[in-house]
């Protein structure tokens, strides 16, 4: 059984691939999910309710593997229940940035358990809770701002570093002639003063 689909998300790539990759937001989007445990980064374990059934619970892995670049990648799952619904999937995805905002393209392959046999199983429910999960990551960036991840937090930190010693650079450069005089107590109270500035400049740059 095969799907595709485009859904218009607005924000950027990296907004929109972090919603993949980062489990409490995977969570969030992905259809039924009841539980979600990172086992590596890019790697899954998800309990969710089974497809067609409100009740009874099932076991996927999900797996995130790269593609040829950053916004094209493939997600794969695999049932950890013999009797699931859906035996394994395959999710190819390609993010395309415009300036309305990210074109979301997938692909989806899905292979079916032997339930499906069943006269109530129905065919196109679970196509449709194949295609929620992209709709619903369009839907949750427009209504949520991502949480920095540990490397983005970082590279903040190091801007406003660069910020706040280009500003005390700045005015130690001013100051030179001054503390010379002896204006403001000299060099040491100008050193006390520029020590504020760094202070001050990290609470204004790293909030």
């Amino acid at each position: 059984m095969e799907l595709s689909g485009e859904v218009l998300c607005a924000a950027n790539a990296a907004e929109v691939r972090q919603r993949f990759f980062n489990p409490i937001l995977l969570k969030a989007c992905f259809p039924n999910c009841q539980d979600i445990q990172e086992v590596a980064p890019g790697w899954f374990h998800v309990r969710l309710l089974r497809w067609g059934d409100d009740k009874e619970e099932t076991r996927q892995e999900i797996r995130l593997l790269p593609g040829e670049h950053d916004n094209a990648f493939t997600m794969t799952s695999k049932a950890l229940d013999e009797n699931a619904t859906i035996l394994s999937s395959h999710n190819s995805i390609r993010l395309e940035e415009r300036a309305e905002g990210t074109l979301l393209t997938y692909h989806v392959s899905l292979e079916l358990g032997t339930l499906t046999d069943d006269p109530a199983f129905d065919p196109k429910r679970t196509l449709m809770l194949a295609s929620q999960l992209f709709e619903a990551i369009a839907d949750k960036v427009k209504k949520e701002k991502l949480p920095m991840t540990d490397k983005e937090k970082e590279a903040e930190l190091e801007k406003a570093m660069h910020k706040a010693e280009d500003a005390v650079l700045e005015l130690e450069q001013e100051a030179e002639g001054a503390a010379a005089k002896g204006f403001l107590g000299g060099a040491q109270g100008w050193g006390l003063i520029a020590l504020g500035i760094l202070v001050l400049a990290l609470l204004i740059f790293y909030r």
